[in-house]
């Protein structure tokens, strides 16, 4: 038998015979939402007052806090830290970059000045270039 198999054979039989709670069986919850025993242990603690919130057969039990908050924080703060660091170092690439961009677009405009002259230079050469041969 599969484990498929056998979890719809669980499911059927359990909706064939509709197990019911009664009262009697319904587990005492403690002041930290934790599901207490409903034998004489309960007794030994003192703790009856806290009393869970019921609604028909269902229980609802209150979430129970980490143990380890601090260390839970910690880790937290570190990851943030180097979040921090990582976010500095890309801002200062980009401002590398913004630099680099605005030497880039100077030279770029001063291009055309240049460029102008170009033309009187190769025809200086030319005529250099005849003189030499002749």
């Amino acid at each position: 038998m599969t484990m498929k198999g056998f979890l719809a054979g669980t499911a059927w039989w359990l909706q064939a015979h509709k197990p019911s709670i009664g009262a009697a069986h319904q587990q005492e919850i403690n002041e930290d939402g934790l599901i207490c025993r409903n034998d004489d242990s309960a007794d030994q603690t003192g703790d009856k007052s806290v009393q869970p919130e019921t609604r028909g057969n269902n229980v609802v039990v209150r979430a129970v806090r980490p143990a380890d908050r601090q260390e839970s924080l910690q880790k937290l703060q570190e990851g943030l830290d180097k979040l921090v660091e990582k976010l500095q170092g890309i801002n200062e690439h980009l401002s590398r970059q913004a630099t680099q961009h605005e030497d880039l677009m100077a030279r770029i405009e001063q291009l055309p000045e240049k460029l102008e002259s170009f033309p009187a230079a190769v025809e200086n050469q030319k005529r250099i270039t005849e003189q030499l041969l002749e």
